[in-house]
């Protein structure tokens, strides 16, 4: 009796420990594939900064872009003589998004046709983790009274890459730490999670279908 029983706890473990490592594989890949996306984003620094859509997102933006002058040349770029001319233009959630696809991620266009703001990939695309959970890839959202306004890459080692005013760079996590600290605003994270992604997917083309049967 004490055989079968003992025999019985064994097969239970072995079961538990290959529920466990596939767990742990599959968050491998999904870890794996962030911090790809941490990879591509360290390959576009410098990369500019855009106010509006005039340049398209995420595409070689000369001066002039469907006969509208570029917004992002005009305000900042003109005043410090960098030329816009077939250098990629992103603002903060647009150049997650492009990050994201390049590697796999396939994050869709929501049901308006964009990409998305950060409060939306914080409420729909990721998973939240805590500060202190933060790892390679891992997205961090930077909010204020009006909500989540601001969306960075972290790159491990205590820095982020982030699309801000002067186009895409390498930040201090230190420094958005210390902002949330003074009160400046508040700090999230989270993983992205491809249910959800995958959900919201569905979701957008069932709006769409709907929206072209009412029209």
């Amino acid at each position: 009796m004490k055989k079968k029983i003992f025999a019985l706890i064994m097969t239970v473990s072995m079961l538990l420990s290959v529920i466990d490592l596939t767990f742990c594989f599959a968050a491998e890949v999904d870890y794996k594939r962030q911090e790809a996306m941490a990879d591509e984003a360290l390959k576009h620094l410098g990369t500019h900064f855009q106010t509006n859509r005039c340049g398209g997102i995420g595409k070689t933006t000369p001066e002039v872009w469907y006969g509208s002058e570029c917004n992002t040349w005009r305000k900042w770029h003109k005043k410090r003589n960098i030329c816009c001319i077939g250098v990629r233009h992103f603002d903060c959630s647009g150049f997650v998004y492009f990050c994201a696809n390049q590697v796999g991620f396939d994050i869709p266009r929501h049901e308006k046709g964009g990409y998305g703001g950060p409060s939306l990939w914080y409420e729909r695309y990721v998973t939240p983790v805590p500060l202190g959970k933060i790892r390679k890839g891992t997205l961090l959202f930077l909010g204020r009274t009006s909500g989540i306004a601001h969306v960075g890459i972290y790159i491990g080692e205590g820095k982020l890459v982030e699309c801000n005013l002067d186009g895409v760079c390498i930040t201090p996590w230190q420094s958005w730490l210390d902002g949330a600290r003074r009160g400046d605003h508040y700090l999230r994270a989270g993983n992205i999670d491809p249910e959800k992604v995958e959900k919201w997917r569905k979701i957008y083309k069932e709006l769409r279908n709907a929206e072209k049967k009412d029209s």
